[in-house]
């Protein structure tokens, strides 16, 4: 058996070039931050090359260039060494200019754009505060949130899917040097929305051991709400009132006494006919996880 092995050069340099948006400290800045560094006099590890690479690009995009690119080269030098080179691509300044609910949304426009904190290009100051750039990661948090609106408006069965993004020209009206239409590219997100049946709440009960066992505490049985008939499904209410009965059913005591302690599950039942919902809290098998201890370490430099 014959191993093959590579020595590889150790790093001698590295550059960023291309880009008019980052700088060079900029760009050491950003990576600093996410620990990113490249120690020089070291092999170049290409995994850490290929993050750098992505880190740079995500920053592009947040900054509204969504089609910005990063070109890694590598230029060996005789004596084992190597020079890394990022060729950095801006790509053109697209801001998203409209956002769009498309299918079944069930509610307005306004009220599901209320809900979006990261794209959000229709707030004051939207372009100086990366409201008006669209990634992913900020679509996700933005569908997050419309999700739960839903769930805790009466809408258990939303969903919501994937955007669909195309670049777009929105018409401008400028003054200067004299008055004329212009088209202003951009961004235009479509967001597919099913919101599915209105469901109300027929009943929320507690079973009879779960009430026994907050008895057996000491302590009075959680009160259900107002929604308890008739109101809108919500899935925050069901949370609320799951978080109360767990705090009468568990032992007072600082330890965790697994043979006393319990948790709570909440069961849920929905009737597609009538578009109503019944909630039943009942003790769980398991015992509840209790944060005893928490530590905050400083990073080591």
């Amino acid at each position: 058996m014959i191993f093959h092995m590579q020595e590889l050069p150790f790093l001698s340099k590295v550059e960023y070039s291309g880009s008019r948006l980052l700088s060079q400290k900029q760009i050491e800045k950003l990576l600093g931050g996410k620990k990113l560094a490249l120690p020089m006099g070291k092999p170049a590890d290409r995994v850490v090359l290929q993050r750098i690479a992505l880190a740079i690009r995500l920053s592009l995009n947040d900054m509204g260039h969504p089609d910005a690119s990063v070109r890694i080269t590598r230029e060996e030098a005789s004596n084992a060494t190597v020079t890394v080179r990022f060729e950095i691509n801006d790509g053109p300044l697209l801001r998203v200019r409209r956002v769009s609910f498309d299918g079944h949304p069930q509610v307005s426009t306004k009220l599901l754009r209320s809900q979006m904190r990261s794209i959000a290009p229709w707030k004051p100051l939207a372009s100086w505060r990366g409201k008006d750039a669209y990634t992913r990661e900020a679509f996700e948090e933005d569908r997050q949130r419309i999700l739960m609106y839903y769930q805790d408006h009466g809408f258990p069965e939303a969903r919501i899917g994937n955007a669909r993004v195309t670049q777009s020209a929105e018409p401008s009206r400028r003054w200067l040097p004299w008055p004329h239409e212009s088209a202003l590219a951009g961004l235009s997100v479509s967001v597919p929305v099913e919101a599915g049946p209105f469901y109300r709440f027929e009943s929320i009960v507690a079973t009879d051991a779960l009430q026994q066992a907050a008895r057996e505490r000491g302590r009075n049985p959680a009160l259900s709400s107002e929604q308890e008939r008739g109101g809108a499904f919500s899935q925050q209410e069901i949370d609320k009132l799951r978080r109360l009965w767990i705090a009468r059913v568990q032992s007072r005591t600082s330890e965790l006494d697994s043979t006393t302690s319990h948790s709570v599950n909440a069961m849920r039942t929905f009737n597609p006919e009538n578009h109503t919902a019944r909630v039943a809290f009942d003790l769980s098998d398991s015992s509840p996880y209790i944060v005893q201890r928490t530590l905050a370490r400083r990073p080591p430099y």
